[in-house]
């Protein structure tokens, strides 16, 4: 598998995420890998698949609204801003052998930067994807996970999703703020 990505065989490209990852994985032989190069490259496409699925999870719960949960948003849209791999590119560049443990407790804390992020972001571009680009977040697939908002409320009116706007919204922000930060004691 290696090896095709390494000379670009067969690669096809079918889609702007694979084409990037695919630059990833190339630009990653490219530098001057250290003493953890075989555990960070199993790593990194570990978490380049995680990503690609999603990135997929993603673009169904768009095209399927109203089928998504928290969980499953929680676990796949979660790594789509990819520090795992930041961390995987950080850890082959390392010098001197890192001890297991030390990996572990950095992948647990990526993780969890990882969710805190795309929770916290999702709470601050709310508005604009719950009225300009129509598009699912947590905020919005929890309310509709627990039946606080309709399954159709981002092809609603303006005036209709503003109902929800005093009373309904801000409680379901309340919450998954409190999912990000709960995140560090889960994954500990």
């Amino acid at each position: 598998m290696i090896t095709k990505f390494r000379n670009n065989e067969n690669f096809k490209g079918k889609t702007e995420s694979g084409k990037v990852m695919h630059d990833v994985i190339q630009r990653f032989y490219e530098f001057p890998l250290g003493k953890n190069r075989k555990i960070a490259e199993e790593l990194l496409f570990l978490d380049i698949t995680r990503v690609l699925n999603g990135f997929d999870y993603e673009r169904i719960i768009q095209e399927n609204s109203a089928m998504g949960t928290l969980s499953e948003y929680m676990e796949f849209g979660a790594v789509t801003p990819g520090f795992r791999i930041l961390l995987d590119i950080d850890i082959a560049l390392y010098p001197h052998t890192l001890n297991p443990c030390t990996i572990r407790n950095l992948r647990k804390a990526y993780k969890w930067f990882g969710l805190a992020f795309k929770l916290s972001s999702d709470i601050a571009t709310f508005e604009r994807e719950y009225f300009v680009e129509k598009s699912l977040n947590a905020v919005i697939i929890y309310g509709q996970e627990i039946g606080v908002l309709p399954e159709r409320i981002l092809q609603a009116e303006r005036e209709y999703k503003e109902q929800f706007c005093e009373d309904v919204i801000p409680s379901l922000m309340g919450i998954i703020e409190k999912k990000g930060r709960a995140g560090r004691a889960i994954n500990r």
